[in-house]
């Protein structure tokens, strides 16, 4: 049985953003999202769902593009508020273990808590893309870049 406040993680399946009750700033993308983009996104690379109390909270990933480039992807619910913190945390340790020397991500150009969420996670303002995606949506590109070990 699984406690209310309880935050497991699993495996990314299409079944689990047809469920999920999307933020007001990404509600837009479920008429874009057909079920085959859902399966390329879950086979593209590492993927998972964030639940917590059994609800997810989530979904997000890496497609790769290259052997040292990928591009981060996330599906937000609009009930993250209160458990920010821990998929913060969540995230950031998603990050660290992936092996690329860049990782890329987007952001709607108008939302502010995205793009504050990506400096948090170590991303800098790339370039401003423009109209984005099937929707035409303004969006920005972050770039990560993985210093060099020590």
């Amino acid at each position: 049985m699984t406690r209310a406040s309880e935050l497991t993680v699993e495996r990314f399946v299409p079944a689990h953003f047809e469920a999920l009750e999307l933020q007001p700033s990404q509600a837009y993308v479920r008429a874009h999202t057909p079920r085959e983009k859902l399966e390329e996104l879950a086979a593209a690379g590492p993927a998972f769902t964030v639940r917590v109390g059994g609800r997810a909270l989530i979904c997000g990933g890496l497609a790769e593009r290259g052997p040292d480039v990928g591009m981060l992807w996330s599906f937000v619910s609009r009930d993250t508020g209160r458990h920010f913190l821990r998929l913060h945390r969540v995230a950031c340790r998603f990050i660290e273990t992936v092996d690329r020397a860049q990782i890329f991500a987007t952001c709607r150009s108008d939302f502010a808590e995205g793009r504050r969420w990506l400096e948090l996670l170590g991303f800098d303002f790339h370039k401003p893309l423009g109209p984005y995606g099937p929707a035409g949506v303004p969006h920005d590109l972050y770039l990560r870049v993985r210093s060099c070990p020590a």
